[in-house]
């Protein structure tokens, strides 16, 4: 066999990624990079510019990124080309990341400690929020209640509106939250009625089970679309 005779011995290519997993490595990129710059670390202070960076983003209007030209450039910077359009309206993508990286900014503010970490999903840190709120470790109806209006919103204004009361109490308590997760869950929850049910049903079984101490909240793998 001669040396044009040998076969290919290269890899298969990679498989491309999900919108969705490209979506949670934006929001993950974006809001990880913030929250190391407001919270500082040794003798790094908290970076003014990432303090002023989370305060337009908490003036924004969450629910609609037409209405909040101010922080396009937080939002959209790097964005991954195939989650872009150029039609008129913004993407399902582009909608997603702006309410997430927003309502990190409303968490954030005035805290100390992270409130974004891997792989607590939204139904998780209800757990946690119940927990901390009810006398007796059982779940909390009135925090039910909340995390019910959530998922239960009928589009997204109504959506976000719960999302950001119910975030207020998260900050309230210090509990935090994936933001990565959550942007892929509202990406899914603006689509079929089929990945609807399966964030709601994500969302419920991390409500509603224990986990051991040493193990995540949650399965960090984001769904697929």
């Amino acid at each position: 066999m001669t040396t044009t005779d040998v076969p290919s011995m290269s890899a298969p290519p990679a498989p491309a990624l999900t919108h969705e997993t490209l979506l949670g490595q934006h929001v993950a990129r974006v809001v990880g990079g913030l929250q190391a710059r407001y919270a500082g670390s040794g003798e790094h202070r908290r970076d003014p510019v990432a303090a002023a960076a989370l305060a337009r983003l908490r003036r924004a209007d969450a629910a609609d990124l037409t209405r909040a030209l101010d922080v396009l450039d937080l939002v959209l910077d790097e964005f991954p080309s195939p989650l872009l359009d150029y039609a008129d309206l913004p993407t399902r993508a582009e909608r997603a990341a702006h309410t997430a990286i927003c309502l990190y900014a409303v968490h954030q503010q005035s805290q100390s400690q992270p409130m974004h970490i891997p792989s607590r999903s939204l139904g998780a840190a209800a757990r946690i929020l119940s927990a901390a709120r009810s006398v007796d470790g059982s779940i909390d109806q009135a925090t039910l209640r909340r995390f019910h209006a959530v998922a239960t919103a009928t589009g997204p204004g109504q959506r976000v509106h719960h999302l950001r009361s119910f975030i207020s109490l998260l900050r309230g308590e210090q509990v935090a939250l994936d933001y990565a997760r959550l942007a892929r869950d509202l990406y899914l929850l603006d689509g079929e009625p089929s990945s609807v049910a399966r964030v709601h049903l994500r969302w419920g079984r991390d409500l509603h089970r224990h986990t051991h101490p040493d193990l995540p909240d949650s399965d960090p793998q984001p769904a697929t679309a």
